[in-house]
């Protein structure tokens, strides 16, 4: 091998690592660190509660009052067409992935018939009401951490009361909603 090649080779080589520095600068440059070095990460547990139990009849305050109050149970119907991959809402009718939700206001959490439900739920304690159907609906795996349920939940509150009234409105005597 010649003089001339060894210095081709090693050129090649100085020229390649020289780029490969300048595109990993450029890099940096471009999209910059995600963590800041002044400000320390501390990961903090949570101690809230999982789960607080309330009645049936429990005051829900004002604001979910009054949406109950302006809720469409059509528009909750409609908005329930995308559970029924998974649910069933007539009287009746076998569990699928889901329990069946007729008559679900006023019954115990976890106690549809025929249903084997996640021991995420088996945990709660108390009945289904607005409260708690408002808080399940707004995010499943914060209500019940660990349930199966892989639904992320309604993030407009006029959506979750639609769908509580349409909920309400599958039972022979339908519980009466909470006046101010």
């Amino acid at each position: 091998m010649s003089a001339i090649e060894i210095n081709k080779f090693v050129g090649a080589l100085l020229s390649t690592a020289l780029f490969l520095m300048l595109l990993n600068m450029l890099a940096d440059a471009i999209f910059g660190s995600h963590h800041t070095k002044e400000k320390p990460t501390y990961i903090v547990a949570n101690t809230e509660p999982l789960h607080e139990p309330s009645d049936t009849q429990q005051d829900v305050g004002p604001n979910l009052n009054v949406r109950l109050a302006d809720a469409d149970p059509a528009s909750g119907e409609k908005m329930t067409k995308k559970c029924i991959a998974c649910h069933t809402f007539s009287q009746g009718q076998a569990s699928k992935i889901g329990p069946n939700l007729w008559d679900i206001i006023g019954r115990n959490i976890a106690s549809g018939p025929g249903f084997a439900y996640s021991n995420a739920l088996l945990n709660v304690e108390g009945k289904w009401n607005f409260v708690e159907l408002d808080r399940f609906l707004t995010s499943p795996k914060t209500f019940a951490r660990g349930t199966k349920m892989a639904f992320p939940g309604l993030k407009k509150p006029s959506d979750r009361a639609d769908v509580i009234m349409y909920l309400r409105s599958l039972s022979p005597t339908p519980v009466a909603i909470p006046r101010d």
